[in-house]
């Protein structure tokens, strides 16, 4: 992203969009205080490039883009200023895929993938817990082993949903991805 002053965001004609002093938070169901998701952060992005979001799971990159297309102003602290061009039209590109369908709310990531692999697994004699734990470890998600997918971020769910695919033994196609 371009490094601008913040006295100069607002007046300059090429920005397509900047954020200052961004402020998000979120209230939790049985937490008195609120959780900061995003916590005065300032940035722009100029017309004629191609930007990408990039960072950790929970870094706060889905709450970012939630709050750009005016999903997450409930959350948004009174501070945080948004500025949008109003000269030129602004085109985006989410690449989303919804994968909450494909996992299985109340099961921790451990429950879920052990359920997956036992109904993938069944005509074999497998150790379920050894393939759950092993693609968790290589998914880099046996911190949220014990969590419940609901509580746990988008990138969390989306290696979750990849390990409930990938748990299965017997992959299909073996011989067709062997010709590519």
């Amino acid at each position: 992203m371009a490094n601008h002053r913040m006295d100069d965001i607002a007046p300059v004609l090429d920005l397509a969009i900047a954020w200052l002093d961004l402020t998000y938070r979120v209230n939790l169901l049985f937490n008195r205080q609120p959780k900061t998701l995003l916590q005065d952060i300032s940035g722009c992005i100029d017309f004629g490039t191609i930007t990408a979001i990039m960072g950790p799971s929970g870094a706060g990159k889905t709450t970012l883009l939630k709050c750009f297309n005016g999903r997450a102003i409930t959350g948004m602290d009174c501070r945080s200023k948004l500025y949008t061009s109003r000269s030129f039209e602004i085109k985006s590109c989410f690449i989303v895929q919804d994968v909450k369908e494909h996992l299985l709310f109340g099961l921790t990531a451990l429950q879920s993938n052990t359920y997956s692999s036992r109904l993938k697994n069944k005509a074999r004699n497998v150790n379920h817990s050894a393939i759950t734990t092993k693609l968790l470890m290589d998914l880099s998600i046996t911190s949220m082993a014990n969590t419940s997918v609901q509580k746990c971020s988008g990138g969390q769910q989306k290696r979750i949903a990849i390990a409930l695919e990938l748990i299965a033994q017997e992959k299909p196609n073996r011989s067709l991805s062997m010709l590519m």
